[in-house]
């Protein structure tokens, strides 16, 4: 090949530029063939090896043409990554085969298929590691090889990645939105269904909705979310859902009986409450409520924690956040029952009152 040619090939590669994990537009979809892309986009395969070697090839190739990858390379790199045991064959040459690139434009991660007593079979937690390490371009698309019934845990998983809140100064300078969308190739059956139905779809967004709400609570600090930014946060709910929240709170709390919640807040400058969001269906008969505890950050009030307990105390108000996201997701997915949600939101602070 002549120096100019070469020149020419090398001026074509360019690769996919790393991205931002935060203001990011979440959309899962039924199929990615569909889908716009150019090659400064970028695609990220993730799944358990035996479910990447089931993935249809007819499935990618409309994808791999828009993103200018070469048609030999997806088949070469899934016999690297996925390569056949052979019985002689101890698995240590294969410990280090988990990902692959194409200038960051299409990348392919195996995950473990090994699980324990610590982890689930689907392996979710490492998907979140995944797609946080590979952020790249602003229209990157996602696509899980997995089995149906693992789905909803990959969706969170993925949706965990993206979180709403950071307060690191480089996250907040992204000002532009990144567009991310995801997909799923089920691997059952041989693939004869690999594509999500419309209803699966509207789940998966609701989840990872919720997912990505539950999670901006429990991030965010004390001083950025006290009890009357989480109640603004559930209204926001409420408002979305067309319902209206019932308040108790501050003094009204000890009038009304509900001592144990008014005396753990008392002491902060923002007062307790108790919050109810129901969702009542006409002729239901069943009655489901979900209680979380929503404690803004625990200081331990007088019986003061020490410094090694305290740091993550922020995280004591995860029930009540848990129980607000699980919340939107099963009313907005049309939850037949009656269904209420109790957050019991209080800041167990040091002072006075304490």
């Amino acid at each position: 090949m002549s120096e100019v040619s070469l020149e020419s090939k090398i001026s074509d590669l360019s690769f996919a530029t790393k991205a931002n994990v935060l203001n990011v537009k979440l959309n899962f979809v039924k199929n990615l063939n569909d889908k716009t892309l150019t090659k400064n986009d970028s695609l990220l395969l993730i799944g358990k090896s035996k479910d990447l070697k089931l993935v249809p090839k007819a499935q990618l190739t409309s994808i791999l043409s828009k993103l200018e990858i070469p048609a030999n390379w997806y088949s070469e790199s899934i016999n690297y990554l996925c390569p056949e045991k052979k019985a002689n064959d101890d698995g240590a040459k294969l410990a280090n085969r988990t990902s692959i690139s194409w200038l960051n434009r299409f990348s392919i991660n195996t995950i473990s298929a090994k699980c324990s007593r610590y982890n689930a079979p689907s392996r979710a937690h490492l998907i979140t590691k995944i797609v946080k390490s590979n952020c790249f371009s602003d229209n990157q698309t996602i696509l899980v090889a997995c089995e149906r019934r693992y789905s909803i845990a990959c969706a969170s998983a993925v949706a965990r990645a993206f979180p709403l809140y950071s307060s690191k100064t480089n996250n907040n300078e992204s000002k532009n939105p990144r567009n991310v969308t995801v997909s799923f190739i089920y691997t059952d059956n041989e693939c004869k269904s690999p594509n999500p139905s419309d209803e699966e779809i509207a789940c998966y967004n609701a989840i990872g909705e919720s997912v990505r709400l539950t999670a901006k609570i429990v991030d965010t600090p004390c001083a950025e979310m006290t009890t009357d930014h989480f109640l603004q946060e559930i209204k926001n709910v409420a408002k979305e859902l067309g319902l209206e929240p019932m308040v108790i709170e501050g003094e009204e709390l000890n009038k009304r009986g509900f001592g144990g919640l008014y005396n753990v807040g008392k002491a902060a400058i923002n007062p307790p409450k108790l919050v109810v969001l129901s969702n009542i269906k006409s002729g239901s008969k069943r009655n489901i409520a979900w209680v979380g505890k929503g404690i803004v950050y625990d200081t331990g009030g007088l019986c003061i924690k020490s410094r090694a307990n305290m740091c993550g105390m922020k995280e004591d108000c995860g029930g009540a956040a848990g129980v607000l996201g699980a919340f939107y997701a099963a009313v907005k997915l049309g939850f037949e029952d009656n269904l209420h949600a109790v957050f019991c939101l209080a800041e167990n602070a040091v002072g006075p009152n304490a």
